[in-house]
């Protein structure tokens, strides 16, 4: 029986990508948190809860959603994203993306 390679390179690639991804993330946190924000941490309280939203300020294609998503849940997995355009999107100044 034939291998399917090109399927087994998928996923292989898919992989080491979201190892990539992975460890993308963790270097990211451990460089821009480190040990907090000091003037956040002494201003918001721990327990204080907000809103955000993506605002789009120049015409183009929408990528970078999925990688979005997994920072925000590896932040704080409780942490609700509601997305409104996807990858690969055409998008224009004004437009929303997620919140």
């Amino acid at each position: 029986m034939p291998i399917n390679l090109q399927k087994n390179n998928n996923t292989m690639d898919e992989l080491v990508v979201k190892d990539l991804i992975d460890r993308l993330i963790d270097l990211s946190f451990a460089e821009d948190i480190g040990d907090g924000d000091h003037t956040t941490l002494s201003c918001i309280p721990a327990d204080a809860m907000g809103k955000s939203k993506l605002l789009i300020k120049e015409e183009g294609i929408l990528a970078g959603i999925d990688v979005a998503k997994e920072v925000f849940h590896r932040f704080d997995p409780t942490m609700k994203v509601e997305v409104f355009i996807q990858d690969g999107s055409h998008v224009k100044p004004g437009d929303s993306g997620d919140t």
